[in-house]
């Protein structure tokens, strides 16, 4: 079995953004193209989102993350790269996994199919069996998520995600903005038109879209923003109850996965995420509680 080559593929995807081509064409998620005993994933609501530590210098392979009980039958409902491997649930809700440690893979019934590239597809109709644990679902390219499976005599409802009003400071290139924003699970989520309506005319500004027929969301760096109505229009009040954004995200023509909630209709996204995206410095004064923006210099990690 190939799996050592079929890693270094879909790695390199997801490092680097490129694009491993399915074998399944048309506008459907990656997790429409599995079930879990009979029901696409695609009907079922995400207990959240996560990220993954130690991923090849990566820490933000971000994507929705699926409770089910043991035994879980996932079954492949078209052809393409794509594997699942075991991981490691963290005390702080991340997964993780170590190449140099080895990779414990789960095996398709019937095993894989070897294309004639020489590489391992899974083909339509193949079914994993994932006993409890956690574990990762990957591949066309570099689509994502994750799937925690709880034996049935002890699952509990995973607690329920609240989006509570920032109270911090936000200062822009140096200048108070009063942005309606949420903190989720300690993160800072912006709603993604006012982070562009704000940024416009700047050095880091980006153009946002919309296509219904697809429902995907567009981004382009350094377009200018097209006003659309509504953009900053004052800050939400009290908790809010997000969930997961099922959208797919495009940035400059390429699908890239962000951690996204929508809320109340909105989409709003983790200000790292866009920061990063967009290349545009963001950083954290704690003794002020103040979020800092800053066009002028670009994104690095804490």
């Amino acid at each position: 079995m190939k799996r050592k080559a079929l890693s270094i593929i879909l790695a390199l995807a997801l490092c680097i953004g490129l694009t491993v081509q399915a074998l399944a064409e048309g506008d459907v998620s990656f997790e429409s193209m599995w079930e879990v005993d009979g029901v696409p994933f695609s009907d079922l609501t995400p207990s959240g989102s996560a990220e993954v530590e130690g991923f090849i210098g990566s820490a933000n392979a971000g994507g929705p993350v699926f409770n089910v009980t043991a035994p879980a039958h996932l079954v492949i409902t078209t052809d393409l790269y794509a594997h699942i491997e075991k991981t490691t649930l963290l005390d702080n809700g991340k997964f993780s996994f170590n190449y140099d440690n080895g990779i414990e893979y789960v095996d398709p019934v019937g095993g894989y199919k070897t294309n004639d590239d020489g590489y391992n597809t899974t083909v339509v109709g193949s079914e994993f069996t994932l006993e409890k644990g956690a574990y990762l679902v990957w591949g066309d390219g570099n689509q994502l998520f994750y799937v925690v499976v709880n034996d049935s005599s002890t699952v509990e409802p995973s607690p329920a995600l609240v989006a509570k009003p920032t109270s911090s400071t936000v200062l822009v290139n140096g200048e108070n903005v009063a942005f309606d924003a949420y903190n989720i699970s300690g993160n800072n989520y912006f709603k993604l038109r006012d982070l562009a309506y704000v940024l416009n005319g700047s050095a880091k500004q980006f153009e946002v879209s919309w296509d219904g027929a697809k429902n995907a969301i567009t981004l382009t760096s350094g377009k200018v923003y097209t006003v659309v109505g509504g953009e900053m229009t004052g800050k939400g009040a009290g908790d809010k109850s997000p969930t997961a954004t099922s959208s797919k995200i495009y940035l400059d023509g390429k699908e890239v996965i962000f951690t996204a909630y929508n809320i109340e209709g909105n989409n709003y996204f983790k200000l790292r995420d866009i920061g990063t995206a967009f290349d545009f410095g963001v950083t954290w004064d704690g003794a002020k509680n103040t979020i800092v923006i800053d066009t002028g210099s670009n994104y690095t990690t804490d």
